[in-house]
């Protein structure tokens, strides 16, 4: 029957739009069977619920073609409301489910609808030139039907020509007003998302200096501020703009023709939107001209610079992707920048025969070291050179092939100000295991391994009565601890505690969000460990520890196998510990290694999962990374379980530090022995 029926959507569209229905707002509700996200509810829901569907069998469905056959798409539709009569049925009709099935089925009913009415252009279905179905008819009635279609045909063979050239004009003129119709619509989202373009222009790290007007944002600085920049510009007048279609050179015309990309699209990426790179150069001139002297926010004006044009290169080119390939506004404007700075030098040759660079005299001749240019660097003449102008007085040296080395100083009173990046996330850590890495990172000149071993408590008994078999070097260097203290002990603590959280959340009835302990979430934890105990195991002897501890950790590893080729030593840390044969390092190095890998693992992890770009470089030649959003969400929920992992370590080992304090406090209370 499915076969002689004709399928009126293709498998591929209906699998996007059923796919398309999975919204994160659900936080995975509807997303696959319930008894495989609860498996403990098996029993009870299908008492409630026997008839079952979500958006993965749907999915599947689809594409076997069991919704293509309808017009109205009502088998999808009647999934989506057995969908959400189950989660209501089951779940109660007053809550958070009863709400995101609510807001679900609102939802997917409009999504359906707008897929059906764009397939349809817009019209009725009863309009569109679908298969009738057959109807088996005999005797007069066939007869007179045909006779029917046979006269009307002839007539409509017999009207007049012009007939159907008005028809045709009439159908032209539809078409025309559809185009301009769309064109309008078309402009007002390019508008919408130039203002978003706009927007994302405000970096953290600038902390609002180009968003509002400095003479609003700082009243004293009013009238010096008017007298070195008169012309002002920041991104709030931007905003208004755009909106107005001043980029677009539409303001006057958008209504009635729409945008026109050839008004604001040119030969080159560099040469599109040049009213919006003018007043981005407006800006950073400004703040140039105002700023000279300050190294601080000259170097803020020559980032954001670049920013800004790589972030309208981006734009044009999702808007022309004919462009790609040819100069983009970063290489013009930002790499140009350096030119006309190099112009106000002169080579002036010596006495010696060798060239000297001597600024050019209009400073002298006025007699001031702020005396302006002709055009103040904040005018539209000057805007109009795509470059950055040097203020008069500042000392500017030649550009270096490679960036400077950066001297750092480490002092213990003062904490270091970091800015988190998609690819440096930020994430706390507690004050004592902070002070440990700063701490070894001092002394890392003098530092000394930190082993386990099963014998710690009494290592300096065993250490005199077998010392022939140590040296004096071993005992007196080799720092070591209780088997508690290793990296697989406090990971596997850490296991435990997690799925104690979410065994016990899962059982009371007291929480406010039903979405919030999840099995997803609680497996999460789980690879979360598993990746960080196989990279720990890979990078320990490469990247976590210091010169001293490598050599001493090689120098203990090769005794270690000396003495069990010998087959006589026993005195020598970290024997077969947690039944394992032979032992990895999380068994026999102390928790603190675990702690400075922790702390780099999310910016490693954002390091592997970017992409670099080979179209967009920096000053230095150098591609730019580039982070996708899921991968940008993956890192930041690496980064916060990292945090969570960093505080249960400081906890345990404040509990383990505390065991010996009680029991020295026991044996005090003890009475003394009688000798």
């Amino acid at each position: 029957m499915a076969d002689s029926r004709k399928l009126l959507y293709s498998p591929e569209e209906l699998v996007a739009l059923v796919r398309s229905l999975d919204r994160p707002q659900e936080n995975g509700l509807f997303s696959q069977d319930v008894l495989l996200q609860y498996p403990e509810l098996a029993e009870s829901y299908t008492k409630v619920c026997p008839k079952r569907c979500d958006i993965a069998t749907a999915t599947k469905r689809a594409a076997n073609n069991a919704y293509g056959y309808d017009v109205h798409l009502t088998g999808l539709k009647e999934d989506v409301q057995l969908m959400v009569s189950n989660c209501i049925r089951f779940n109660g009709p007053e809550g958070p489910y009863a709400d995101a099935a609510r807001s679900f089925e609102k939802f997917a009913v409009e999504k359906i609808d707008a897929f059906i009415s764009r397939k349809s252009g817009g019209r009725r279905l009863s309009s569109l030139r679908l298969a009738a179905p057959e109807r088996q008819t005999s005797g007069k009635r066939v007869r007179e039907g045909e006779t029917r279609e046979i006269e009307a045909a002839s007539a409509e063979s017999s009207l007049p020509r012009r007939h159907h050239l008005r028809s045709f004009k009439d159908t032209t003129g539809d078409i025309k007003a559809n185009i301009r119709a769309e064109s309008a619509e078309d402009g007002t989202d390019r508008e919408t998302e130039l203002v978003r373009l706009i927007d994302s222009l405000n970096r953290r790290e600038d902390k609002g200096a180009f968003v509002v007007d400095v003479a609003e944002a700082y009243p004293e600085l009013k009238t010096a501020y008017e007298l070195a920049c008169p012309v002002k510009m920041n991104l709030n007048i931007m905003k208004e703009r755009a909106r107005s279609g001043y980029y677009f050179e539409q303001q006057h015309r958008r209504r009635r023709n729409g945008v026109d990309l050839a008004l604001y699209i040119r030969g080159s990426v560099a040469e599109s939107l040049p009213l919006l790179r003018n007043d981005v150069e407006l800006m950073v001139n400004n703040c140039i001209n105002f700023n000279a002297g300050a190294p601080e926010w000259i170097r803020l004006a020559g980032s954001f610079h670049r920013f800004a044009h790589r972030k309208i290169d981006d734009f044009i080119l999702r808007l022309a992707p004919h462009l790609r390939g040819t100069k983009t506004g970063a290489e013009v404007y930002v790499q140009n920048s350096i030119k006309p700075q190099q112009g106000e030098f002169q080579v002036k040759p010596d006495g010696d025969g060798g060239g000297k660079l001597a600024r050019q005299e209009d400073n002298q001749l006025l007699g001031s070291d702020t005396a302006p240019s002709a055009f103040p660097p904040s005018s539209p003449q000057a805007v109009a050179v795509p470059s950055l102008l040097p203020r008069s007085g500042v000392a500017i040296e030649e550009p270096k092939a490679s960036p400077p080395p950066v001297s750092i100083s480490v002092v213990s009173t003062i904490v270091p100000m970091i800015e988190p990046t998609a690819l440096q996330p930020m994430f706390a850590t507690p004050n004592a295991l902070r002070e440990r890495i700063v701490s070894d990172h001092l002394h890392k000149g003098t530092l000394h391994a930190r082993l386990i071993s099963s014998t710690a408590d009494n290592k300096k008994d065993k250490a005199d009565t077998e010392g022939g078999n140590r040296t004096k070097r071993d005992t007196e260097f080799l720092q070591l601890y209780a088997p508690a203290y290793s990296c697989r002990a406090v990971l596997e603590a850490f296991l435990v505690s997690v799925h104690e959280f979410y065994r016990v959340q899962r059982e009371s009835q007291n929480f406010v969000s039903p979405f919030t302990y999840m099995q997803d979430e609680e497996r999460l934890y789980c690879d979360y460990v598993t990746l960080v105990t196989q990279q720990l195991e890979r990078v320990l002897l490469v990247a976590v520890l210091y010169e001293q501890e490598k050599a001493e950790l090689y120098d203990w590893v090769a005794e270690k196998a000396i003495c069990q080729a010998g087959g006589g030593c026993t005195a020598l840390p970290t024997e077969a510990l947690h039944g394992q044969a032979p032992c990895s390092w999380l068994d026999q190095v102390h928790l603190c290694y675990l702690v400075r890998f922790l702390c780099h693992i999310p910016q490693l992890l954002g390091l592997a999962c970017s992409e670099a770009d080979s179209l967009s470089k920096d000053e230095y030649g150098r591609p730019h990374l580039y982070l996708t959003t899921v991968a940008q969400g993956v890192v930041g929920k690496i980064a916060k379980i990292t945090e969570e992992l960093l505080s249960f370590i400081s906890n345990y080992e404040q509990k383990l530090s505390d065991i010996p304090k009680n029991s020295e406090v026991a044996d005090e209370t003890q009475p003394a022995d009688i000798k």
